[in-house]
């Protein structure tokens, strides 16, 4: 690393690459954004005095001569997101509080929203914002640490192989959370027990250095971690853990969720009364399983942020026990489940096997995977439709009134069924 990037963190409170949290105790990184290009807000914030020092792309100063006289602030480097990463790892070693990190195939973001509100209610914590998980995500939540954190969650997506060791190595977390093991990102890890052995490297780099970890014991993948020392096999729901930890989820993922928080709470001193509290008012994050009442007879389940067989299965069987319980049809809105490789045409062939045997009413089906897979099956409702995208989907149910019942919507996040969800 840079010499005066190095004595800038001694001396730094924190760095940050949003140009709206710099202060003059703060380093400036200048990442290039979709939108933006952080390099801009770089003049103003050096001449008002809004930041200790800008890591910035090489030749800013030859593109801002007028910048002359802020030379001693100012640092050139030929990759700002590397720098960031970088920089990211020496605050994370600079912390003194805990660190816990949150990996897993499907509810990542929930867990780490559930670990969030119950650490709340006693400690000052800090977590990853939405699912700003990877690699630029993970630095940024690194953002945040400051010496009045006690305690930081961060979340940690993976796409490939090799991912994971990079992560856990910049996160360093002390406790361990992994919430699943599905049918991910096949289209680089291939097979779901590589997937098994990518996620369980986050597992082994904590308990490396004495840290814990917490699984669900009903994963058919994690349960194998059974009596391995430092791993703490979790209950299906807070109230098996203790009886005064009533949710009030129904949905069975987010029971598991729930439980795997108020576990990973109580470790790092949350005290059981705290999560008593907490736990009967978790709120769901958006798209991961919402449930809206929309009218007197109409129940939307919105979990559209993302999708494989796992999750996609336990969407269905979750929203067709609904249905049942309320007596009401039950009607889904499919969209393609994106990242499978090899695993895509058997994937949504078995998603529409479930389809057939759960006995949807109605069912509209969204993108080329499900329409090429729902050719092969003549028993799916003969009101089933089907759509390209989204956005012509949305424009045709839109023009529809709500049929009474259990709505269900769900898919991969690259199909955008939050359109669908905006129309209704």
């Amino acid at each position: 690393m840079n010499a005066t990037i190095e004595n800038w963190i001694r001396s730094a409170e924190g760095f940050t690459s949003d140009s709206r949290a710099s202060t003059a105790k703060t380093i400036f990184v200048a990442l290039k954004g979709e939108s933006r290009d952080g390099a801009e807000f770089v003049p103003s914030l050096l001449a008002e005095s809004r930041a200790l020092g800008a890591v910035v792309p090489k030749d800013f100063l030859e593109a801002h001569p007028e910048l002359e006289k802020f030379r001693d602030r100012l640092v050139e480097v030929a990759n700002p997101a590397t720098a960031h990463r970088e920089i990211a790892a020496a605050f994370r070693r600079k912390f003194g509080g805990r660190v816990v990190g949150v990996g897993g195939s499907n509810g990542k973001t929930s867990t780490k929203e559930f670990l969030r509100q119950l650490l709340a209610e006693e400690l000052r914590v800090v977590a990853t914002d939405k699912s700003q998980n990877g690699e630029l995500g993970i630095p940024r939540t690194l953002e945040k640490l400051r010496a009045d954190v006690e305690v930081a969650v961060v979340e940690i997506g993976i796409d490939g192989p090799g991912e994971m060791t990079r992560h856990a190595t910049l996160v360093h977390p002390d406790t361990v959370v992994l919430t699943s093991i599905g049918e991910e990102h096949l289209n680089l890890l291939k097979t779901i027990e590589n997937v098994f052995r990518e996620e369980c490297l986050l597992i082994e780099h904590c308990l490396s250095h004495g840290g814990r970890a917490f699984v669900p014991e009903a994963d058919p993948w994690l349960v194998k971690l059974r009596g391995k020392p430092g791993v703490t096999l979790v209950a299906s729901s807070p109230e098996k853990l203790d009886p005064r930890w009533r949710t009030n989820l129904d949905h069975p993922m987010a029971r598991q969720n729930a439980a795997l928080a108020c576990a990973v709470a109580q470790s790092v001193g949350v005290s059981a009364e705290a999560i008593a509290r907490r736990v009967a008012k978790l709120e769901v994050p958006e798209g991961r399983g919402a449930r809206f009442e929309m009218g007197a007879a109409c129940t939307v389940l919105a979990d559209h942020y993302n999708a494989n067989v796992s999750s996609v299965t336990a969407a269905l069987e979750y929203g067709a026990a609904l249905a049942r319980d309320l007596e009401r049809p039950f009607h889904c809105v499919l969209g393609d489940m994106l990242d499978l490789g090899n695993a895509t045409e058997v994937s949504h062939d078995k998603v529409l096997t479930l389809v057939e045997r759960l006995g949807v009413q109605n069912l509209v089906l969204i993108g080329p995977e499900l329409r090429r897979a729902a050719a092969k099956r003549p028993r799916l409702p003969a009101s089933t439709r089907y759509f390209e995208d989204s956005a012509s989907a949305a424009a045709a149910l839109r023009r529809e009134e709500l049929d009474p019942g259990v709505v269900l919507l769900k898919g991969s996040r690259g199909m955008k069924l939050e359109r669908i969800l905006e129309k209704l």
